[in-house]
């Protein structure tokens, strides 16, 4: 039989030998959500006739500018999430 409480005991201890966080309540990695979002757009983007059908009737150029912005302003936040955990971690060494 398998001893799950062995396993969690062993990955707990991994975790904490990790030189990367990972749990912490000051950690800010990109967030999950906002990626997805990211990706969605990304094929909404590329694929209009698909997935945006709703916004495309705003005009074309209208929803590839909104799209864009869009896209921009998240990847922008989640990469500086991204960028100001990796140097909290440097600091920590």
């Amino acid at each position: 039989m398998i001893d799950m409480d062995k396993i969690a005991k062993e990955m707990e201890a991994s975790y904490e030998k990790s030189d990367v966080t990972m749990f912490s309540k000051e950690m800010a990695l990109p967030d999950r959500d906002e990626v997805i979002k990211i990706l969605t757009d990304i094929r909404k983007l590329f694929f209009p006739a698909y997935f945006g059908a709703a916004e495309l009737a705003k005009g074309e150029e209208k929803f590839v500018s909104d799209m864009l912005i869009s896209i921009y302003e998240k990847v922008k936040r989640q990469v500086s999430l991204a960028l100001s955990f990796g140097n909290k971690q440097k600091r920590k060494r």
